[in-house]
């Protein structure tokens, strides 16, 4: 039996990574429920850049081993959530721009 080292399962307990060899759709698509839960914040506590560099990276070895599906899902929901985790978003821009263009805007 191959044992794999703990840096490669990185979020799961020993028991679990034995079920999901690297490599296989189960790691796949635990690799993709991770990535979504770093990106909500439930795992990794880190600024949005934080937790996008470390999915950046899960994405890049899913399409390594041969994953795109999940490496695009990972995709779609960095988008999802960019908008809101980054203050700096264009719907907040634009909010601040109507106020001030009504007569709302700070004086």
């Amino acid at each position: 039996m191959i044992e794999q080292s703990n840096s490669s399962n990185i979020g799961f307990s020993e028991n679990q990574a034995k079920i999901k060899p690297i490599g296989s759709k189960a790691w796949a698509n635990s690799q993709l429920r991770f990535s979504i839960r770093i990106l909500k914040g439930e795992i990794v506590r880190s600024t949005w850049a934080g937790r996008l560099q470390i999915v950046l990276y899960v994405k890049d070895r899913l399409l390594e081993y041969g994953f795109p599906w999940q490496a695009e899902r990972i995709e779609n929901w960095i988008h999802r959530l960019q908008g809101a985790a980054r203050p700096d978003s264009l719907g907040e821009q634009r909010g601040a721009s109507m106020d001030f263009e009504g007569g709302h805007g700070h004086e």
